[in-house]
C-alpha cells in the first residue's frame, strides 16, 4: 500500500501534468491562430493588390472611352461643319449644331468620370474591408505568467495536501 506522502506526491504530480497539458493545448491553439492570421493576411494583401489592379484597369478603360468619345464628337463636328460650308450655310444655326456636339461630348465625359468615381469608391471600400483582419488573440497557458505558475503550484500543493489528509482512510 502507498503511504500518505506517496499519495500526496501522485496527486500533486497529476495536477502538474494537467497544467502541462493545458499549457501544450494553449500553445497549439496559439500556433493555429497565428497560422490562420498569416493566411488571412496574405489573402487580404492579394485581394488588395487585385483591387488596385482592377481600379487601374477601370481608369484606363475610362480614359479610352473619353478619348473615343472625343474623337467621335470631333469627327461629327468636322463633318457637319464641312457639309455646312459645302451647302453654303452658316451662321447661328451651324454654330448651335457644332455647340451641341461639344455639349454631348462633355456630357459623355462627365458621365464616364462619375461612373469611374463611383467604381473607384466601391473598390476602395472593398479594399478597406479586406484590410480589416484582426490579429490573433493571445492564448495563455498556466505557465505563461507568474500568476499562472503560482496558481498551478498552489493547486498541486492543495491536491497533494488533500490527498495526504485522506491517505489515512485507505
Amino acid at each position: 500500500m502507498c503511504g500518505p506522502a506517496a499519495v500526496a506526491g501522485i496527486a500533486a504530480s497529476g495536477a502538474i501534468l494537467n497544467a502541462y497539458q493545458a499549457q501544450q493545448q494553449a500553445h497549439a491553439e496559439q500556433r493555429y491562430e497565428n497560422l490562420l492570421y498569416g493566411q488571412r493576411r496574405e489573402e487580404a494583401l492579394d485581394a488588395f493588390a487585385s483591387l488596385q489592379e482592377r481600379e487601374y484597369q477601370e481608369r484606363e478603360a475610362a480614359a479610352a472611352d473619353i478619348q473615343a468619345l472625343t474623337r467621335r464628337a470631333r469627327q461629327a463636328s468636322s463633318a457637319a461643319h464641312l457639309q455646312a460650308l459645302e451647302a453654303g450655310v452658316g451662321g447661328r444655326t451651324v454654330q448651335v449644331l457644332l455647340n451641341q456636339f461639344e455639349a454631348d461630348r462633355l456630357a459623355g465625359i462627365g458621365a464616364t468620370e462619375r461612373n469611374l468615381e463611383f467604381t473607384s469608391r466601391q473598390l476602395q471600400a472593398q479594399a478597406r474591408s479586406a484590410a480589416r483582419i484582426q490579429p490573433p488573440r493571445r492564448h495563455l497557458g498556466p505557465f505563461d505568467s507568474p500568476l499562472g505558475i503560482a496558481t498551478t503550484l498552489l493547486g498541486a500543493g492543495s491536491a497533494g495536501a488533500g490527498a495526504y489528509g485522506t491517505a489515512g482512510s485507505f
